[in-house]
């Protein structure tokens, strides 16, 4: 469902892929290693879409959805945890949202061509998604990275660094997209948290590929290790050991 051909990018002098190439469905649990400074999260960077190469391309499969986890947090401080966990549903926001301006325009127009379809539609998603119970999700997921139901109204400024990372991990989690892209997703979380993840990682129904130096982490949780080796991108089936 993602794939690269002949991806090419530096920066200066220092080649990051030159023409490198590989292939990623949705059973693919990937251990993404290399030397610091071989490009990791330039890599995920461009499977997300969020940097351009200098040559080659990624083709996402169609329809299929990419969330990305970045090391640094990206939302005002302001937000509660459970408002930041929140976001993780935001495509299904926004069929709410038109669901509900679809049922305001069947008031003045009940035979409108389609309404009726595409409120059915929407209907189905949102119960397939789970929407109307991600309450549940969310707490269930904050719980297992170590939350309290004490923090889940507090804002993220009230909150270490480390925390902030924990929820924003959260809201990526929830996205349920196809392929989750985490980078150093374990940097900031306890032996718990790191255990409830990897359980969380096995059984995904996307594909994912993590940045992690936690050597036991990779071994409880990927099925395919990617090393960046000069260059190009080394795969290898199993686990890191």
């Amino acid at each position: 469902m993602l794939s690269t051909t002949g991806l090419s990018i530096s920066f200066g002098p220092q080649t990051i892929l030159n023409e490198a190439s590989v292939t990623l469905d949705t059973s693919v649990r990937a251990g993404l290693v290399g030397a610091n400074g071989s490009g990791k999260t330039t890599l995920l960077q461009l499977l997300a879409g969020i940097t351009a190469p200098d040559a080659g391309s990624v083709t996402v499969a169609k329809n299929a959805t990419i969330a990305y986890l970045p090391q640094r947090l990206d939302v005002p401080l302001e937000t509660t945890v459970r408002g930041l966990a929140d976001r993780g549903f935001e495509r299904e926001h926004t069929l709410k949202t038109e669901r509900d301006r679809i049922a305001a325009d069947l008031e003045e127009n009940p035979h409108a061509a389609g309404a009726l379809h595409r409120l059915a539609e929407i209907d189905d998603i949102l119960e397939a998604t789970g929407y109307h119970h991600r309450g549940a999700m969310i707490g269930r997921v904050l719980d297992g990275l170590g939350f309290s139901e004490r923090d889940l109204d507090r804002p993220l400024g009230e909150f270490s660094g480390g925390w902030q990372m924990r929820a924003s991990l959260s809201r990526t989690l929830l996205t349920r997209a196809d392929m989750l892209l985490l980078d150093e997703p374990t940097n900031y979380l306890d032996g718990a948290a790191r255990l409830w993840l990897a359980d969380f990682v096995r059984p995904y129904s996307g594909g994912v590929v993590l940045v992690s130096h936690d050597r036991a982490f990779l071994d409880d949780s990927v099925n395919v290790i990617l090393e960046l080796f000069p260059g190009h991108i080394r795969r290898y089936k199993g686990t890191y050991s």
